[in-house]
């Protein structure tokens, strides 16, 4: 939501200074400026709460502008595009040659350092991108933040905070929490006290977005996923909201579906974050790889970090009862994208640090791949331990 709130609003915000409304700085350029929503236009109704978000607050999702319906390409080459990047600070990808077309940056995951001569470049430690959008807005001479536009700005804002909560140590939150409550001031909520209000709307998007009944197992793999490579190392991350024992009662060929990701991507490593909220948050950790000695290196150097993993090895095998892995042949007879390899590896941990979520965990991996080398041999073909228990 985080991403799709601040492509919005801050074209509104962009489009609204440049046509000089109500007062604003607008030099009438006489250009377009349009949100992007960088994912295929199918993905949407995976995002469940987004969507939720959209229809409430009645924005048409069909008038939105999704990455494979616009030549970014072609207007980069006819030198007519400029990129403001929000939520994310670095290209990826076929993006990656859009580069000197980047023209401002609002982000809150770390800085990575490129773009340095953007007109716009605000990279701050918030729980959420749109509180960065929102004091630009704020602080602002326009009159465009009313009732409405304060909602969709207050959604992203509360559902990437917890609700503002400050107990899980995000850095920022104190200015996430400023801005939330002059949200919260436009909003002048009369049926309930400011911070009932708030609640009440983060309670709406939760079950919004754990709303996963109508998903299948491979769309919820997909639905947040994003992808990176360092020091020639391919991984990709997947956040899903569902425990892992609630997802085995739903699927119970999960790690044949891990298996064909990562292949079907050409992975060398596979992370899948899984997230469930009842009164707390609750986190486990899933890491898939071919190259086992990878394996060993990344778990090594996450375990001594401040995840604070815990194995469920036990769990995975006694609650979860996951038999596929044993049944892998017999369930794809013509195809070798969910076999084991020899030197296949899997971990699974519940994870107690709920603050390490995706933005954080990605830097992480960053930076144990681009110390990692290739120079000692993969250890003796064997199937890894941490499979063999499920098929003893």
């Amino acid at each position: 939501m985080d991403s799709v709130v601040s492509s919005i609003t801050y074209a509104y915000y962009r489009w609204s200074l440049e046509n000089n409304l109500d007062g604003g700085l607008g030099d009438n350029h006489h250009f377009d400026i349009l949100p992007v929503i960088n994912i295929p236009e199918e993905r949407l109704n995976l995002r469940t709460e987004t969507l939720y978000l959209l229809q409430k607050r009645r924005i048409d999702p069909s008038l939105l502008i999704f990455r494979n319906e616009i030549h970014l390409n072609r207007l980069h080459e006819q030198g007519k595009l400029h990129i403001t990047l929000v939520d994310h600070n670095v290209l990826e990808g076929k993006n990656e040659a859009l580069g000197d077309a980047v023209v401002g940056v609002i982000d809150h995951h770390k800085d990575e350092g490129q773009y340095l001569f953007a007109e716009t470049r605000i990279i701050e430690s918030t729980g959420s991108c749109t509180t960065l959008i929102a004091r630009e807005i704020l602080n602002s001479c326009l009159r465009i933040l009313d009732k409405n536009l304060a909602k969709i700005l207050l959604a992203a804002i509360v559902l990437d905070t917890s609700n503002l909560d400050d107990t899980l140590g995000r850095p920022g939150i104190a200015i996430d929490k400023q801005i939330a409550s002059s949200l919260m001031d436009i909003i002048q909520p009369k049926e309930y006290p400011q911070h009932q209000y708030r609640s009440n709307y983060f309670k709406e998007l939760l079950e919004a977005k754990y709303d996963i009944e109508n998903i299948s197992s491979k769309d919820l793999l997909r639905r947040d996923y994003k992808e990176w490579v360092s020091n020639g190392i391919r991984y990709g991350i997947s956040s899903v909201t569902v425990s892992l024992d609630e997802w085995v009662k739903k699927d119970t060929h999960l790690i044949s579906l891990f298996l064909k990701r990562m292949r079907k991507k050409l992975l060398d490593l596979l992370v899948v974050m899984l997230m469930s909220y009842s009164s707390t948050l609750s986190r486990e950790l899933i890491i898939l790889t071919d190259q086992e000695r990878l394996g060993e290196a990344i778990i090594q150097s996450l375990s001594a970090s401040d995840l604070k993993l815990t194995s469920l090895k036990s769990s995975f095998e006694t609650k979860a009862k996951i038999k596929d892995l044993c049944m892998l042949p017999s369930l794809e007879p013509n195809s070798t994208l969910g076999y084991l390899k020899k030197t296949t590896a899997l971990y699974v941990f519940n994870q107690k640090n709920n603050l390490f979520s995706r933005k954080s965990l990605q830097p992480l991996l960053h930076q144990i791949f681009s110390k990692y080398s290739y120079e000692n041999p993969e250890m003796e073909n064997k199937v890894s331990e941490r499979i063999n228990f499920v098929c003893e």
